[in-house]
């Protein structure tokens, strides 16, 4: 938000966060309809469900979906933060055949082609959560929020390689044309010009610049510059 505190240590940010999405999900307890929150095994899904607990009389409701099979079953971990707040628990099971009938709905909603496989199954879990509650808070967005991904580890990486590059020489690579160069290369030549905004944006996304001119577009639609 704009008035969000900035500077100090990292235990004054901890806490100024800690702040910030307390309020948040306070704000989103303001309600006059049945609610609860989406549960994963996740640090994010589990944040928000202990502080809708800490901050509501009423006992909190989570639903979980799960698939058969240890590799994606998370209801231990989602049961453990439940059960630890006192919150309702309920587990929705998502089976192969389930999954291929939300396939139409779910791209109809959409408006594109699925880009991940999570997508059925929150949206599993939304139709199913519909007939105890109206509102779901979920723990989507901190990853994007506070680079929580492989992929941000990736440009951050990248951006420490650029920055032991002496200064006159960097300067002196932001003066040369463009190299266009792909793959790997491309996040290094962004760092070493100094388009670190343009870096960590890119490692969000799903079609690189070069892929994008492969097809004939323009580069500037996703911030070549």
């Amino acid at each position: 938000c704009d008035d969000a505190p900035t500077g100090g240590t990292f235990e004054q940010r901890v806490a100024d966060l800690d702040t910030l999405l307390a309020d948040a999900v306070r704000s989103e307890l303001e309600a006059d309809v049945p609610l609860g929150t989406q549960l994963s095994g996740g640090i994010d899904s589990g944040v928000v469900t202990a502080m809708a607990a800490q901050a509501r009389e009423a006992q909190v409701r989570t639903f979980t979906v799960f698939f058969r099979g240890r590799a994606a079953d998370e209801r231990p971990e989602a049961r453990q933060v439940a059960e630890r707040y006192g919150a309702e628990i309920h587990e929705i099971e998502l089976v192969a055949d389930r999954f291929v009938d939300l396939l139409p709905d779910l791209t109809w909603h959409l408006d594109e082609p699925m880009n991940h496989p999570n997508s059925a199954a929150l949206y599993g879990l939304c139709k199913e959560a519909k007939r105890d509650v109206t509102v779901l808070l979920s723990g989507d967005g901190p990853d994007e929020l506070l680079g929580g991904y492989e992929r941000h580890g990736t440009a951050l990486r990248t951006l420490a390689v650029s920055d032991r590059v002496p200064g006159a020489l960097r300067s002196a690579f932001r003066r040369l044309p463009r190299l266009r160069l792909q793959g790997r290369g491309e996040p290094l030549e962004r760092a070493l010009r100094g388009d670190r905004d343009e870096l960590l944006l890119q490692s969000s996304a799903y079609v690189m610049p070069w892929e994008v001119a492969a097809l004939g577009l323009r580069g500037d639609a996703v911030g070549e510059s």
